[in-house]
């Protein structure tokens, strides 16, 4: 009973997408030493869980009064923490909301947009990062191998979604054009490529994502193995809240 209330929570609330942009966040915190206002925090998990409900659910009408409670909740938090973050953040959020509508499926003329191959993936990932890194000057971010390491990261944490979804979705993705086992192959490689590139540079608290980097190259291999909804968003959307973890935890040891 457990179990299966777990599994539920997992497969029908947006509530591990939103805990996961927070710990992307808290990861580019702890890594930079900088101190975030918690409102960011707020925005984040607010607008996450808002935005991946909505490009899930709003096709659903019979939904319980409480699900509209702690959506309107959530809204008014999200809009009260907007207020409060720096006039560059609201501009990167505008730009990045207009940038999800492209993704937004439903849109007849937009379709054409959508069936270009690797455009989804684009689209989630920098909407991602970019809100990920809201407090953060690109100026700043964009100077850091670890900020390109993480984009690239999520990029390849993505493409599986592209396969989970392949019956869903209808879009002309990466996999269905290159194939699963030409795309396992290639995902290998760029992992290696960037472990092997920050090894080089010698880049600072970087073991935290040599062992993410291994789980998700495992995950990779055997995705066609993971057919349920709640096993897919935990095992591959979790490894965004392992690595805040194994970041503590390599931050700790080296203090």
């Amino acid at each position: 009973m457990e179990g299966h209330l777990l599994q539920r929570i997992i497969e029908k609330s947006s509530i591990i997408i939103a805990l996961c942009a927070v710990c992307t966040l808290a990861t580019f915190s702890v890594y930079f030493d900088q101190n975030i206002d918690s409102f960011y925090y707020y925005l984040l998990f607010c607008g996450s869980y808002l935005a991946y409900d909505f490009f899930r659910h709003n096709y659903k009408k019979n939904r319980h009064w409480l699900y509209y409670l702690l959506l309107i909740s959530l809204l008014i938090g999200a809009l009260d923490a907007f207020w409060e973050v720096s006039a560059e953040s609201k501009l990167k959020v505008g730009i990045l909301a207009l940038l999800t509508f492209f993704y937004k499926p439903g849109i007849p003329f937009l379709n054409p947009i959508r069936e270009i191959p690797f455009l989804k993936t684009i689209v989630i990932t920098i909407v991602w990062m970019g809100m990920c890194t809201l407090p953060f000057s690109l100026k700043f971010i964009i100077t850091h191998s670890f900020f390109w390491s993480e984009f690239i990261f999520v990029f390849i944490l993505v493409l599986p979604f592209d396969y989970f979804d392949r019956d869903i979705d209808g879009f002309s993705t990466l996999i269905k054009i290159v194939g699963i086992e030409k795309m396992r192959f290639w995902i290998m490689v760029i992992l290696v490529l960037i472990c092997f590139v920050n090894l080089t540079l010698n880049t600072p608290y970087f073991l935290h994502f040599y062992f993410v980097a291994l789980i998700l190259a495992f995950l990779v291999y055997f995705w066609d193995r993971w057919e349920e909804k709640w096993e897919q968003y935990l095992l591959f959307d979790g490894l965004l809240i392992l690595q805040f973890l194994f970041l503590l935890g390599e931050k700790a040891l080296s203090l």
